[in-house]
């Protein structure tokens, strides 16, 4: 998941792009205004049917949403929503240029109302036509489908390393230059977020045969960073306490492939992946590599922004052998801020508030760059298990704890209830709106205040 937040008005200070992504890794320090948003869906589509949305109805519930002052308005994107083939022999996309209008009216328009788009950005849900490792799924005419499409097809990538994976490369940079491109027209402020959803390999849970057939890339990449640390291999077999002939025998390390110091071979892992991929890039596409690709596609007409929502701090902790100075390098970014989800689904966990989101925000502060704000990307709270005044006491108490926290903000999740279907009407996932389906606002909705 990664966000776009349009913004050049409330950015007080940007220091030198090309200064900063030539060193990659510099400090950049920016000053920010509050930050209050909502992720926006319309009753009949799904948030990532933005290419379905009836822009008539979007004007309309911008202008209300700009009266409850909110700044930011959440939407999302797949690579193959603006990419529809790739030429896999000449390197080169087919551009859906009638959607690439549609994103900059919508920009256009939220600028209007002083709002700013933010986007959750998605790489593998739905993918261009002609890439290796996809399969055609049909897009089901329901609220859970990817494109919201009536009965059109889609194309999802088979893959759970595509940052690794050398053929996906050009597309994911490509898909980042359209995508900004198409937003110039806009005023508005604009903001991409990617996040561990779509950015991590997680392997603990796989099986070997899994591994391999859904992440063949990322184990190679792993082998070659394992090698390149150091070329001996007993030394991995030793540390890792598995028997080990050769670095073509190095797996990833799934349920089957832990060896006797799990901790150790998980450690090393995400040190290849945060570290060797994400940050550094010598395995695979970098967060750098991608702001690179929002600044070109930019053109210097605005100033693109991006925040990384990282997984639990203490998840590295208690599952890798990863020091603290380790993971602070990995969530130093080149990034503009470091964003958070969290959510409260029923009446036990919101007896546990504000304290268990405030010690979520703690631990984030331990890793997080101090010279970077932290916002709230995503919260909510289902009035499936939740009653309205529930759902209404959880936004109150994290509104109050992000002032406490000093955060820059936050975005919740969602401006209205999706469309139940008749097999899902009872499904939590339905029922995070601040409205109903008839469009009658919820009680939290009249916590937001301008």
């Amino acid at each position: 998941n990664m966000v776009l937040l349009v913004a050049a008005r409330r950015w007080v200070s940007v220091a030198c792009w090309a200064a900063f992504l030539a060193s990659s890794l510099s400090q950049v320090v920016v000053a920010i205004a509050p930050e209050r948003g909502v992720i926006y869906v319309q009753p009949s589509y799904h948030y990532t049917n933005t290419q379905r949305l009836d822009m008539y109805v979007f004007e309309r519930d911008i202008g209300q949403i700009a009266a409850k002052g909110f700044s930011n308005l959440g939407l999302r994107v797949a690579v193959g929503d603006l990419i529809t083939e790739w030429d896999a022999a000449t390197q080169t996309p087919t551009y859906n240029e009638s959607y690439c209008t549609k994103l900059g009216t919508m920009a256009s328009l939220a600028a209007a109302n002083n709002l700013s788009l933010i986007f959750n950005t998605h790489l593998k849900e739905h993918v261009p036509q002609g890439l290796p490792g996809i399969v055609k799924v049909p897009a089901k005419p329901d609220i859970f489908n990817v494109s919201g499409g009536a009965g059109d097809d889609v194309w999802k990538s088979t893959y759970n390393d595509l940052m690794v994976q050398p053929s996906y490369r050009e597309p994911i940079l490509a898909f980042h230059r359209k995508f900004s491109s198409c937003l110039r027209p806009g005023t508005g402020v604009k903001y991409w977020k990617h996040a561990f959803e779509s950015c991590y390999l997680f392997p603990q849970h796989l099986t070997p045969a899994v591994a391999n057939a859904t992440a063949p890339a990322a184990r190679g990449a792993f082998a070659r960073w394992a090698k390149d640390t150091n070329p001996d291999i007993q030394h991995w077999a030793t540390r890792w306490g598995q028997t080990l002939a050769s670095f073509q025998d190095i797996e990833l390390p799934h349920t089957a492939s832990r060896g006797s110091n799990p901790k150790a071979k998980f450690g090393d892992y995400w040190r290849f992946w945060l570290l060797g991929v994400l940050r550094q890039g010598r395995y695979g596409v970098s967060i750098g590599d991608i702001m690179a690709a929002l600044q070109h596609g930019a053109g210097g007409t605005y100033q693109p922004l991006l925040g990384f929502k990282h997984w639990k701090a203490q998840n590295f902790e208690t599952m890798t052998d990863m020091t603290l100075a380790e993971v602070r390098e990995a969530f130093d970014l080149p990034i503009n801020l470091t964003a958070l989800g969290y959510y409260v689904n029923d009446p036990t966990s919101l007896a546990q508030e504000p304290g268990a989101f405030k010690t979520y925000v703690a631990s984030t502060k331990t890793v997080a760059p101090v010279n970077k704000p932290i916002l709230v990307w995503e919260t909510g709270a289902s009035t499936q298990n939740l009653t309205e005044d529930q759902q209404s006491k959880w936004s109150e108490l994290m509104q109050a704890a992000v002032a406490d926290e000093g955060l820059l903000g936050f975005n919740w999740w969602q401006f209205i209830d999706w469309a139940p279907q008749p097999n899902e009407k009872d499904a939590q996932i339905l029922h995070f709106g601040a409205h109903h389906v008839d469009g009658s606002p919820k009680k939290v909705w009249s916590t937001f205040q301008p």
